[in-house]
């Protein structure tokens, strides 16, 4: 409620009757999502420098969010960074054991969840990445409450909109 009561505060009130798309991705957008990740970013039990710039990185995310994460820095924000798409919102039984397989080489792991609360397959694969002993941060997208499941990870909870995949990708890159 915070997060939305700033956006309000420094956007949506001091635009004087302008159509929502033309408040959307705009500079101020993009400030004001930069400023709301680096605010809901958690370093709870985290004991890893949480810069990605010079980790080899996987990014797992569904094929659904491609375009959205193609729009920003994410694909650059390793040194080396590697993609990894499921095919749906619920990732499949050998998408996940490739995820354990792929994951061995790489230093980091990024990976964007929606709805997780209602899908036991987004919640196997976030439990074999954090396995892993590896730095695993967790982009929940769009409800916050799916953050409840992880609570000893760095998480981001973010809205689906390219600005707030990119502000995540400006903190990780910069911290």
């Amino acid at each position: 409620m915070r997060v939305l009561g700033l956006k309000k505060r420094k956007i949506v009130f001091k635009v004087n009757n302008k159509p929502l798309d033309k408040m959307t991705n705009t500079v101020a957008h993009r400030e004001i999502s930069k400023e709301i990740a680096s605010r809901v970013l958690k370093k709870i039990g985290s004991d890893f420098d949480l810069s990605f710039k010079n980790k080899k990185v996987a990014v797992f995310v569904s094929k659904i969010l491609k375009s959205n994460i193609d729009q920003t820095s994410l694909p650059q924000i390793g040194k080396i960074t590697n993609p990894y798409y499921f095919s749906s919102l619920n990732p499949l039984d050998s998408e996940i054991d490739k995820a354990k397989k792929e994951v061995e080489v790489e230093d980091a792991l990024l990976a964007f969840f929606y709805n997780t609360w209602k899908r036991p397959s987004q919640i196997e694969m976030i439990e074999t990445l954090i396995n892993t002993k590896k730095l695993v941060v967790l982009v929940i997208v769009e409800n916050p409450l799916d953050a409840s499941f992880f609570l000893k990870l760095a998480l981001f909870s973010i809205l689906l909109a390219v600005p707030s995949i990119q502000a995540v990708s400006d903190q990780l890159s910069y911290l």
